[in-house]
């Protein structure tokens, strides 16, 4: 678990209860998991995650019976109260009175980048355009919808390259032309590719941790922004929430920004779905 999920590095949390030593007080236990083994050993780091589980579940103390509590506690003295009851309470009271249920709305999941089988030893200039197209495609099944650059600097890290060049990157266009005619279960959206179950029920995905360039509207695809306004609507129903461009750009963990410049960008997403539907 990386630090900046539990905000241990803010300087409120280091004295509050997110603190390491305060979430051990409650009686969790933190297992970590750094983003480099998370991205190169996997498996390793599923199995120890698991051997952690299991331990903690059997040094877990078992809760104590609702019956010794009972008769345990000592009954709390009666309070006087001078005056009427106040309705709250009086509603609490009446027998037979629900609470109304209070409604969580869905919050939408972390955006996750694709993750592949590392080929340090390997050159990718001379890899063909079959073998390339199927990488592609698992980054495309796993981070889609994305463009097309993005894939390529995926495929890139796998190699443990930054960027590709010359004859790799012309590899890599004959792959996405392959794709193109060859995997029917793929679509094409301008820039971004994504499959066809991505297109019939797109995730919203919260970029807060992701790196500054998924940030950047371009990045998003048409399909995600408007399930993200389609949230932000059933939300602002819920909620009463009345800028419905904020609660778009904080779902899709974009960086706030002044109220014109939102505005615009807002605008701006409205004319390119209204043109891609």
């Amino acid at each position: 678990m990386r630090r900046r999920d539990l905000s241990f590095g803010a300087m409120g949390a280091r004295a509050g209860p997110l603190a390491p030593g305060g979430v051990g007080r409650l009686g969790w236990r933190i297992h970590r998991i750094w983003s480099t083994d998370w991205f190169y050993r996997r498996d390793e780091q599923l199995r120890k995650l698991k051997a952690a589980l299991e331990t903690a579940r059997g040094e877990a103390r078992p809760a104590p019976t609702p019956g010794a509590a009972s008769q345990n506690a000592k009954p709390a003295p009666a309070r006087r109260t001078a005056g009427k009851t106040r309705p709250k309470e009086r509603a609490a009271a009446e027998p037979g009175t629900k609470r109304p249920a209070l409604r969580v709305a869905a919050l939408p999941a972390p955006y996750v980048m694709a993750s592949g089988d590392a080929f340090p030893g390997e050159a990718i200039d001379a890899m063909d355009a079959p073998h390339l197209a199927a990488i592609a495609r698992s980054v495309i099944e796993q981070e889609g919808p994305i463009r097309q650059d993005e894939i390529m600097r995926r495929v890139a890290s796998f190699f443990g390259r930054d960027r590709l060049g010359g004859r790799a990157a012309q590899n890599l266009a004959a792959a996405f032309d392959l794709l193109k005619t060859k995997a029917a279960e793929l679509c094409r959206d301008g820039e971004f590719w994504l499959t066809a179950n991505q297109k019939r029920a797109p995730q919203v995905r919260c970029r807060a941790s992701a790196p500054a360039r998924l940030q950047k509207l371009a990045m998003i695809a048409p399909v995600e922004i408007k399930a993200a306004i389609e949230m932000a609507g059933a939300r602002a129903k819920e909620n009463g929430e009345a800028d419905l461009a904020a609660a778009v750009a904080a779902l899709l963990g974009l960086p706030r920004r002044p109220a014109r410049a939102r505005a615009r960008a807002a605008a701006s997403s409205t004319e390119r779905i209204s043109a891609k539907i």
